[in-house]
């Protein structure tokens, strides 16, 4: 497709010409906004162009790609599925097995203080629990409970409820500490 407008050194040199033409320009009167105007679709058309051009070559791996993705999918969840079952199981019983050893040392540890005021208390983690290759590690996560509760600094705000709303209102609601402003873009259609 490149062959359409010359070949891809003569398309990607026009593209660092127009960058730098772009880069250099300055608007201060009708007649540099009109010549930016037309420079600004030159770029959008070449722009389009090329990505045209990119496209019809990265199409075919795309669909490769899904077809691929599709294949191995299945098999890789069962394998994600059966990994989560096994590993929820492990740490349920590792759980439950050291709830069991602490509660075990605990009456240990009172029956030896009895007989021995002053000894050191030794705890010994069992042996039974542990599988090469496989390790556990315990992270510590949260749960809301009460959101009225919930200290200011742990608070969020809704930045998409006040996109909406700067949107709808076009700034005229005034919410303490917000500010609504214009944000101003410039789209240009491509030159043929």
């Amino acid at each position: 497709m490149i062959g359409q407008k010359g070949s891809y050194l003569e398309v990607i040199s026009e593209a660092n010409e127009l960058f730098l033409i772009a880069s250099k320009l300055s608007i201060s009167n009708g007649g540099e906004l009109k010549n930016s105007g037309e420079i600004l679709k030159k770029i959008k058309g070449l722009s389009h162009f090329l990505d045209e051009d990119r496209k019809s070559k990265t199409r075919p791996l795309d669909e490769t790609k899904r077809e691929l993705m599709a294949e191995y999918s299945v098999p890789l969840k069962h394998l994600k599925d059966a990994e989560d079952i096994l590993k929820k199981a492990i740490a349920e019983y590792m759980t439950n097995q050291e709830s069991k050893q602490r509660e075990s040392d605990s009456i240990a540890f009172l029956e030896a203080k009895k007989s021995t005021p002053n000894a050191p208390a030794v705890f010994i983690s069992p042996e039974e629990n542990k599988v090469p290759g496989i390790s556990k590690k315990t992270t510590w996560k949260f749960r809301i409970t009460d959101e009225s509760k919930i200290p200011r600094e742990y608070l969020i705000p809704d930045e998409s409820g006040l996109a909406d709303i700067a949107k709808k209102t076009k700034g005229t609601l005034d919410i303490p500490g917000i500010e609504f402003y214009p944000d101003t873009t410039i789209s240009a259609r491509k030159s043929l």
